[in-house]
């Protein structure tokens, strides 16, 4: 077999299991974002509902009330775990998506070299 085509072909698999690794990098990035909403969520049920000691809310404005948010994320240790495994995933499907698309040029000049046209994306 020319070794161009055997090349392309193992183009054409490599790519595909880059595709598994990307969708299974997005997969993993689920269960801690929905522990981020969540924590966010109650967080902010707290602050809008919190009361200063005349009963009236302690962050009656939008600004002061999205600085408590913010405070209150950045102590909660739950949180910033989630967060941190989020980017992680994140720059590892970054760090496939480069690498896929390096392999998905050397496969369009492969097959430019066999006389086919590459695939448009």
């Amino acid at each position: 077999m020319n070794p161009k085509v055997e090349e392309l072909l193992e183009l054409v698999d490599r790519i595909a299991d880059l595709e598994g690794r990307i969708r299974a990098e997005d997969e993993n990035q689920l269960p801690p974002r929905q522990t981020m909403q969540l924590i966010r969520a109650r967080a902010i049920l707290e602050l809008t509902s919190a009361l200063d000691q005349r009963g009236k809310p302690l962050y009656p404005n939008e600004k002061p009330r999205e600085a408590a948010l913010i405070v209150s994320l950045a102590r909660n240790a739950e949180y910033q775990d989630a967060l941190k495994e989020v980017q992680q995933s994140k720059r590892r499907g970054e760090e496939l998506i480069v690498e896929q698309m390096c392999l998905q040029n050397r496969r369009a000049v492969l097959m430019l070299a066999l006389g086919d046209q590459p695939p448009r994306p």
